[in-house]
């Protein structure tokens, strides 16, 4: 199993922060409705399900995700994770074998891609 989030717990937990660098380790709950997030992954990584320009293996630990977007939301599934950008951008990225990560394509992606079309 695969997770990615942005969470006040997991803020607290692993000191994410936000999109300026600052620490968030112990947000209150108005910092985190008004800043966006840089994002992590943990898990297995075999289609590039980390979206840290890897593929193969796995992390026990979260890892940056690839980019340096600031994301307002984050969703992580088994295969494949998607996120919402600042600029209101839908990303997925990992594994894509029947079209899921949404960019016209089945190719994996170790990095988040831009989903196409109205979603």
């Amino acid at each position: 199993m695969n997770g990615c989030d942005l969470s006040w717990s997991l803020a607290s937990h692993f000191g994410l922060r936000d999109h300026r660098g600052d620490s968030m380790t112990d947000p209150s709950p108005d910092q985190l409705r008004r800043r966006s997030f840089l994002t992590s992954c943990w898990g297995y990584n075999g289609s590039g399900n980390l979206g840290n320009s890897t593929e193969g293996g796995q992390s026990p630990s979260p890892t940056l995700v690839s980019g340096e977007r600031a994301w307002t939301s984050v969703d992580g599934g088994s295969q494949h994770t998607c996120g919402v950008t600042t600029e209101g951008d839908a990303y997925c990225w990992g594994y894509n074998g029947y079209g899921g990560l949404g960019d016209g394509t089945t190719t994996d992606s170790s990095v988040p891609v831009k989903v196409g079309g109205n979603w």
